[in-house]
């Protein structure tokens, strides 16, 4: 069976690799390529995670501001109504005595 590279070419390439340590040197200068792409898509998602967590913040104190102001509105509008009532009988009763007389 014939091969590209002659057996005592592959073997010197493949001891020469060993001597300068060629696999050991790659394999540091790709790990720490992926911690630092890696480590980049960590600090994106906390990023991403915040602001999620900001917004939700946010529009949980509007919604309890609105409730609070919808709540006053609601007792405001209650004092309105029994004010209302009790203009409404002071001008019956008043009527009732115009009437009479």
């Amino acid at each position: 069976m014939q091969t590209i590279l002659n057996r005592k070419i592959s073997f010197k390439i493949k001891k020469h690799l060993r001597e300068i340590r060629f696999i050991e040197s790659n394999s540091e200068r790709v790990s720490r390529s992926a911690r630092r792409v890696l480590r980049s898509a960590a600090w994106d998602l906390q990023a991403q995670i915040s602001r999620a967590l900001d917004n939700g913040i946010r529009k949980n104190r509007d919604i309890e501001k609105s409730i609070e102001e919808s709540e006053k509105a609601c007792e405001l509008f209650w004092k309105l109504r029994g004010r209302t009532h009790s203009l409404l009988n002071s001008l019956q009763t008043i009527q009732i005595e115009d009437s009479i007389s």
